[in-house]
């Protein structure tokens, strides 16, 4: 994944073009940009071209603006490691939120946008969530979407995860079309050198069909792999 130059719009733009010419099939953006977050009409241009090239927006984990990492992340007793780590992937709810809330997969229905590394047990509250808040105060919400926010999400969102069951168990929520299985090799908190145990154990008693969409086929057909 090439890496994004987002808050400069402009050229972001640039550089998203320049990328499509050389092969390339995503690009990595903040996960959330504190002055100038992704509900904006500045972004509009990035939604274009990115949907003119085909090119997958990509958020990763722990890459916002907001430095927030507590003064007592390195000490035990505080324990501000363990909080830190969790109130970081519960980041993936925010840009989740601004991109369906403001419209963007509503006025660019090709976008593919991929909010990774951040465990996916919390998209099935956040979807249903945002459906029933719009549907409970729809006479104050702007703009009026066409589809519910958790449509807009099945066909243009996806969200990465490794050993999450919990997020397995949300599959009567969020389909099982969004979800993109990965390793995150080598890092300490993926699943390797215990990567297929964990495949067994999690995806225990689903159907075989929705394990290989959701750990081969739909990484395929969002990045253009042969299905192999």
């Amino acid at each position: 994944a090439a890496i994004l130059p987002t808050l400069d719009v402009d050229r972001a733009v640039d550089e998203v073009q320049r990328l499509a010419k050389k092969g390339f099939r995503v690009v990595s953006a903040p996960i959330g940009i504190q002055d100038q977050p992704y509900s904006l009409p500045i972004y509009e241009p990035l939604w274009d071209v990115l949907e003119d090239t085909g090119m997958v927006f990509s958020m990763h984990f722990i890459t916002g603006t907001r430095d927030h990492l507590p003064k007592d992340a390195g000490e035990e007793n505080n324990g501000g490691m363990l909080s830190y780590m969790i109130n970081a992937m519960a980041e993936g709810i925010q840009p989740t939120t601004f991109l369906l809330s403001s419209g963007v997969p509503m006025r660019h229905p090709d976008l593919n946008f991929v909010i990774v590394e951040c465990g996916a047990g919390w998209l099935g509250w956040t979807l249903y969530a945002l459906d029933e808040q719009y549907e409970r105060k729809h006479m104050w919400i702007e703009p009026k979407l066409d589809m519910k926010p958790s449509e807009y999400f099945k066909r243009n969102g996806h969200v990465t995860f490794g050993d999450d069951p919990v997020a397995l168990a949300t599959l009567d929520f969020i389909g099982d079309d969004v979800l993109l299985w990965g390793s995150d090799y080598p890092h300490d908190e993926g699943t390797f050198p215990h990567s297929q145990e964990v495949i067994d154990r999690i995806f225990d008693g689903y159907p075989e069909e929705t394990k290989r969409k959701i750990v081969h086929d739909n990484a395929a057909r969002l990045y253009g792999f042969p299905a192999g």
